[in-house]
């Protein structure tokens, strides 16, 4: 099987707030948007295709230099296009949308950061061309979510740099078109992503 990997647009962790906040005694806003769209193409007899898009939004403030809190939304989208399989019912569309929030806290410094999110809930739909099913994490816990990044200042209040980020979800309802349904072992699901 011969796979191509094309990273088509990267935009970094994008962010405002203060450049060194170990001189201010007031506390810091800070406001980070991260984005990346890559598509991942293999083929063999068929070829399947997938287009996936990260967005990544957080803020908060320092409470303490160089201790940040604050909140998270994350919307994660991947399309699967499958095509050139010889039985047609194996050729399909299946789109995976997951939206996710939490609190988050860590350590920001000039050039450094390391932080942790609570996901509180998370969402993941699951829509193909033969129907539609969602699931949930619950309130009790969704998962985590830790970030290492990196960033330099553009200005004394713009920073744009890299992150990795590891995340674990937890999803422990199914709701399809034959209702809820409990799962047990809940579905886990582990990634790891650049941003």
């Amino acid at each position: 099987m011969k796979s191509l990997l094309l990273l088509v647009m990267g935009l970094s962790s994008l962010s405002f707030g203060a450049e060194d906040s170990a001189s201010s005694e007031e506390p810091t806003f800070f406001a980070t948007l991260s984005g990346i769209y890559y598509t991942d193409l293999r083929y063999r007899t068929a070829t399947s295709e997938t287009n996936n898009t990260i967005w990544d939004l957080r803020a908060g403030v320092n409470v303490s230099s160089p201790f940040y809190v604050g909140l998270r939304y994350e919307q994660d989208t991947e399309k699967v296009k499958t095509s050139s399989y010889t039985l047609a019912s194996d050729n399909n569309n299946i789109t995976y949308n997951r939206k996710s929030y939490g609190p988050m806290f860590g350590v920001v410094f000039t050039n450094f950061y390391a932080l942790a999110t609570y996901i509180y809930t998370s969402e993941w739909k699951v829509s193909s061309d033969s129907g539609e099913s969602s699931y949930f994490g619950s309130a009790l816990g969704a998962g985590y979510q830790l970030d290492l990044g990196f960033k330099l200042p553009l200005s004394s209040t713009f920073h744009l740099g890299f992150h990795l980020a590891y995340k674990v979800f937890e999803y422990k309802t199914l709701q399809d078109s034959g209702g809820t349904t409990s799962l047990s072992p809940p579905l886990k699901e582990t990634k790891l992503d650049p941003l």
